[in-house]
C-alpha cells in the first residue's frame, strides 16, 4: 500500500493551504498529484473519507450547459473485492460506494418537480466518471493508495511475489 501526503502550498507569510495530494509509488514520490477534489474522491474510493463531508459537482444538462449541486454525504458503504486470475496473470478490483446524501443546494431556472431517480443516476455516472480518472491516474503512477496489491498479498502470497510490482 503506498502512501498519500497532503500537498500544501503557502499562501501567504503565516498561512498554508491545502491543494491537494502527492502520490507515491513505493517510498518515492512519483511525481503525479492530486487535486482536492480528486483526492476526495480518492479518500471516498479508500474508506478514509469523513462520514458526513460536502461534495460540490458541476452536472451536465441536455443543453450543453452545467448545472451545479452540493451535496452532503449522511452515510457511506463501500463494498470492496479484488480477484486474481493466476492463469491470465491480471488482477481485477471491484469498488461500489453507496451514498446517502442530504443535497443542499440545487438552484432551478423553473420551479418544476425534481425528478429524484434521474438525479441519483447523473449524480452516479459524474462521480463514477471521476473515479475512473482517477483510476487511470493511479495506474500511470504506479501508486496503489487503496491497498489493491496488499490484498493480493494476503489472498495469494505465491501469486504476488512472481508479480513485477514495478511494471504492474
Amino acid at each position: 500500500k503506498d502512501i498519500l501526503l497532503p500537498l500544501v502550498e503557502k499562501v501567504d507569510q503565516n498561512k498554508v493551504e491545502a491543494v491537494g495530494a502527492a502520490l507515491f509509488s513505493g517510498e518515492k514520490f512519483s511525481g503525479a498529484t492530486l487535486s482536492v477534489e480528486q483526492t476526495q474522491i480518492l479518500l471516498l474510493l479508500m474508506d478514509k473519507l469523513n462520514k458526513i463531508s460536502q461534495f460540490s459537482l458541476n452536472l451536465s444538462t441536455n443543453k450543453n450547459e452545467f448545472q451545479p449541486i452540493t451535496f452532503i454525504t449522511k452515510s457511506v458503504k463501500r463494498q470492496y473485492s479484488v480477484e486474481v486470475n493466476e492463469k491470465s496473470k491480471s488482477i481485477k478490483c471491484k469498488l461500489k460506494v453507496k451514498l446517502n446524501v442530504i443535497v443542499s443546494s440545487f438552484p432551478q431556472k423553473d420551479k418544476r418537480k425534481i425528478d429524484i431517480n434521474a438525479l441519483n443516476k447523473t449524480i452516479s455516472k459524474k462521480l463514477s466518471s471521476q473515479a475512473n480518472e482517477i483510476t487511470d491516474l493511479l495506474i500511470q503512477a504506479n501508486s496503489d493508495p487503496i491497498g489493491i496489491g496488499r490484498t493480493v498479498e494476503s489472498k495469494k502470497p505465491s501469486f504476488y511475489k512472481g508479480l513485477n510490482w514495478e511494471e504492474a
